[in-house]
C-alpha cells in the first residue's frame, strides 16, 4: 500500500509542476517550491520564479487569506498578514527572481494558517486606438501554510456518499487542524475493489474545518458498495454505502 501511495504522491507532484511551469506566449515561468510552509519560530520563506522564455516577464505578487465555503469552494481575501517582497518586478529572459514571504502576524498555536500566493504576469495592452492599459497574461497560485507550534494533523472522514445515475456524490470533511489533499477516490463494487490504477483522480485541497463535495464518475450498471477517499495526510478513508440498487 505504501508503494501505491508513493506513486500517487509522485503523480500529484508531477501534475503540480506541469501546471506551474506554463508556456504563455513568449514567457515560460517556473516556480519552486510549489508548496510554501512557514513553521512556528520561522519569520519568512523564499520562492524562486524563473523565466525560461525568450522575452522579459513583468510579474505582480499578491497574498490572500484562503478559506473554503460550505460547498468547499475556495474563498480568497486580500490580507496584510504576510508581506511579499518584491511585489512587482521584471524577470529578464533566462533569469530568476527570489521572492520573500514574511510573517507580520504570529499565527495561531491551534490551527494551520492558510494563504494563497498569486503571481500574475503583466503585459502592456495592445494600443490599437491610442488606448493604454495592462493585460493579464498568466496567473500562478501557490498554497502558503503557517504551521502552528507543535505541528498540525489532518483528520479526514467521508460524511456521506450518494449515487446519482452516472456519478457518485461524496461529501468529505476535515476536522483536524492541518490541510489535507484528497488525491482521488477508489470504488468498491459488486465485482470487488478497484485496482490502484483504476482510481478516479478527482480531488483537491480540504482546509481545516472545511467540508467539500466531490462528484466522482461511475459507469452505468456498476453497483457501488463502498468508496475510499485517498488523502496525502490522513491515509485512506473508507465509507460503506447503505445500498446501491
Amino acid at each position: 500500500m505504501s508503494s501505491n501511495r508513493n506513486r500517487r504522491a509522485a503523480v500529484s507532484a508531477a501534475l503540480c509542476l506541469l501546471l506551474l511551469a506554463l508556456d504563455c506566449g513568449a514567457a515560460v515561468l517556473n516556480v519552486s517550491p510549489v508548496r510554501i510552509e512557514i513553521h512556528s519560530g520561522e519569520r519568512s520563506a523564499v520562492v524562486t520564479l524563473r523565466n525560461d522564455g525568450a522575452d522579459d516577464a513583468s510579474v505582480q505578487a499578491d497574498i490572500h487569506r484562503w478559506a473554503q465555503d460550505e460547498d468547499g469552494a475556495d474563498v480568497l481575501e486580500a490580507t496584510e498578514d504576510l508581506l511579499v517582497v518584491p511585489r512587482i518586478f521584471t524577470i529578464p529572459a533566462g533569469q530568476s527572481q527570489v521572492i520573500r514571504i514574511g510573517k507580520l502576524v504570529q499565527g495561531s498555536d491551534q490551527v494551520e494558517g492558510t494563504y494563497r500566493l498569486i503571481f500574475t504576469e503583466l503585459a502592456p495592452a495592445e494600443n490599437g486606438e491610442g488606448r493604454t492599459g495592462i493585460n493579464v497574461r498568466l496567473r500562478l497560485s501557490l498554497p502558503v501554510f503557517l504551521i502552528p507550534k507543535g505541528g498540525a494533523k489532518a483528520a479526514v472522514s467521508v460524511v456521506r456518499a450518494q449515487r446519482n445515475e452516472d456519478q457518485l456524490e461524496v461529501v468529505v470533511t476535515n476536522t483536524g487542524n492541518a490541510t489535507a489533499q484528497v488525491l482521488g477516490f477508489q470504488m468498491g463494487t459488486s465485482n470487488g475493489v478497484e485496482e490502484p490504477d483504476q482510481e478516479r483522480p478527482v480531488g483537491g485541497y480540504l482546509l481545516p474545518g472545511a467540508t467539500r463535495r466531490f462528484t466522482v464518475p461511475v459507469e452505468a450498471g456498476v453497483a457501488v458498495e463502498s468508496v475510499t477517499a485517498i488523502t496525502n495526510k490522513a491515509g485512506d478513508v473508507q465509507y460503506v454505502l447503505p445500498g446501491d440498487k
